[in-house]
């Protein structure tokens, strides 16, 4: 059996596997709902949350060939961060932007303005659209790919600086550090950031930031980049809720042995009630042996999945416990409102702009293939005559013992609509009218 089609299998598995979670954690939280007490807003977002997740690839396309074998090709999602549906096909998507703009970009692109004098730092993609506004090309610059984490010292009651939903507070402050720090801007030339939570026992929501640094390649380039930010940082997280008047000599040797360039002149200048600690890595994967080794190839399997493990928060569930793979219902009753329509993502800097790595949310999981497969481009003939219809993915079953061959369950047969189409792209058209049908009926309804 060939590659693609295992492939397409596989996908198929998965998405049927998440469809059932995403029902499961419906019924959670329907139950949470009846057994505890909510505030009118809490309640609203939580009935939106389990409406979108149990339609949620509802309308999801298969084709059976002349050989009678099902394939999948696409899903309509809902968009949702706590979707388990969402969460894979962002990930997917998000590591084939990253793998695709990494192969294009294994250096970046310094240009100036000769009228202006104004210089900047941009991917590829950005050259042509600033060329056309005066600007050349002077060199190309190398840069080193690093992990930065911050953190901010926070308290249960009082939160941080008397904020206990901090999320603007922690931007705002991310923003003035890169945008007034001069070191900053000889250093990085730039990034994207995503802000995560977490409850942490006794110091409450742990809102903190993930972002990926594009660093000037330079000789200890990431010592000098962390002494920077760990000055300036603290400067600007100062908590007055602290009763932390010095840093004793624990402290003060946890800090010196994150960075060799520190030293106790340099813990004498930080303000015991900011931040002390943060974390800044050069991005690294693990050998055979487990050790840690720097990625250099750009592009390479290696360094993707170090970057991915970096902008995980892209597509990590909302409130989901990784060690006890559960949802913490009451985080998520929590944050829904507080986050709604907030902007947790941000790209800076040279990929500001930069529309290839933008995440958002596409209507269907499809390839260019997909869409390649059954007709023939130069002479319109159709290749392998496939018989569409749509389904809902919990409903279509998988036999692992034949290659995760995809069964149609006696229920799905009763279920599914057949879509009249020659094309692929034509049956998601097709597809795309139900959904706006249906959407149309609830409305009314």
């Amino acid at each position: 059996m060939d590659i693609k089609t295992l492939k397409n299998r596989k996908r198929s598995n998965i998405i049927s596997t998440l469809k059932r979670k995403n029902l499961k954690l419906k019924k959670d939280i329907t139950s949470h709902m009846k057994s505890t007490v909510s505030t009118q807003e809490q309640e609203k977002h939580l009935l939106k949350l389990e409406k979108d997740i149990s339609r949620c690839a509802n309308f999801s396309l298969y084709g059976i060939d002349q050989d009678n074998d099902i394939k999948y090709f696409a899903s309509v999602f809902c968009g949702s961060k706590v979707c388990f549906v969402c969460n894979y096909a962002r990930q997917k998507r998000v590591r084939r932007k990253y793998f695709n703009w990494f192969g294009l970009n294994p250096q970046l692109f310094l240009i100036q303005n000769p009228k202006t004098k104004t210089k900047k730092v941009v991917s590829q993609n950005r050259v042509s659209s600033f060329q056309a506004k005066g600007y050349e090309v002077a060199s190309k610059v190398n840069y080193d790919l690093m992990h930065l984490t911050l953190t901010v010292p926070h308290y249960l009651t009082s939160g941080f600086q008397g904020e206990i939903y901090y999320y603007q507070k922690i931007t705002d402050l991310f923003h003035n550090l890169r945008n007034e720090c001069k070191a900053w801007g000889e250093l990085v030339y730039g990034g994207e950031y995503g802000i995560e939570t977490t409850r942490t026992a006794g110091n409450g929501l742990h809102i903190h930031i993930h972002s990926l640094l594009f660093v000037r390649s330079t000789q200890q380039n990431r010592n000098k980049l962390h002494q920077v930010i760990l000055e300036e940082w603290n400067q600007r997280t100062i908590n007055q809720f602290s009763t932390r008047e010095t840093l004793d000599t624990k402290t003060k040797e946890l800090i010196k042995k994150s960075n060799r360039l520190i030293d106790d002149e340099f813990c004498s200048r930080l303000n015991p009630k900011g931040t002390t600690m943060i974390s800044l890595e050069t991005i690294y994967s693990f050998n055979e042996k487990g050790e840690k080794i720097r990625e250099t190839e750009f592009n390479s399997e290696a360094m993707l999945r170090a970057v991915m493990e970096t902008i995980k928060y892209h597509f990590e569930p909302l409130a989901f416990d990784k060690e006890g793979k559960t949802f913490d219902l009451e985080l998520m009753k929590e944050l829904l409102p507080v986050i709604y329509r907030k902007q947790l993502y941000r790209k800076f800097g040279a990929i500001h702009g930069d529309k290839s790595l933008n995440i958002k949310e596409d209507a269907s999981e499809t390839t260019e293939e997909d869409f390649l497969d059954s007709v023939n481009q130069e002479t319109g003939e159709i290749i392998n005559p496939v018989n569409y219809f749509v389904c809902n993915p919990a409903f279509m079953f998988h036999n692992p013992s034949n290659d995760n061959q995809i069964i149609c369950s006696n229920l799905a047969k009763s279920k599914l609509k057949k879509i009249d189409a020659i094309t692929t792209r034509g049956a998601i058209n097709q597809m795309s009218q139900m959904v706006q049908a249906s959407l149309k009926h609830h409305s009314n309804n």
